[in-house]
């Protein structure tokens, strides 16, 4: 659960990097998404079974990522009835993807994202994470959607 944490983390620290602008991004344009973010979703679903999934806002999850002009990134998780969850690192973005780093002592995860800007909605999908849906670590996907 630890991981998948740190995954909707950098996903949120990804989102914040490439949403900050008004107009939709297309083409090899990188827009300026340097900001706080708020997940309005976190969806896990489970690649070997797509009818195993979970959004953890939904379930009353919140989600906040700051991304700094330096390319690095801050971001806070918390889950109902649980203390707040910070993780650090650092993020790259291209027009198609973004990618975070997390730099903490039990981290070091890399995730990868595709990236779609409209407006000041960022979404992240396809980043490839483990997650515990009761039976232990499966591979699967985290799709996030952030809002300014």
């Amino acid at each position: 659960m630890r991981s998948v944490r740190k995954l909707i983390q950098a996903g949120m620290l990804c989102s914040a990097v490439l949403g900050c602008g008004d107009e939709s991004v297309t083409g090899t344009q990188v827009p300026d998404v340097v900001g706080t973010w708020h997940a309005t979703k976190g969806q896990v679903t489970s690649v070997a079974n797509p009818a195993n999934t979970v959004d953890m806002v939904a379930l009353g999850a919140t989600l906040q990522v700051v991304l700094n002009a330096n390319h690095t990134f801050a971001t806070t998780i918390t889950f109902p009835g649980e203390a707040p969850e910070t993780s650090t690192g650092t993020y790259t973005v291209t027009a198609t993807k973004l990618t975070i780093t997390n730099d903490q002592a039990s981290g070091g995860d890399v995730i990868v994202f595709d990236v779609a800007l409209n407006g000041g909605t960022l979404l992240l999908t396809n980043g490839t994470v483990d997650w515990d849906f009761g039976a232990g670590e499966v591979a699967s996907k985290l799709d996030l959607t952030l809002v300014h």
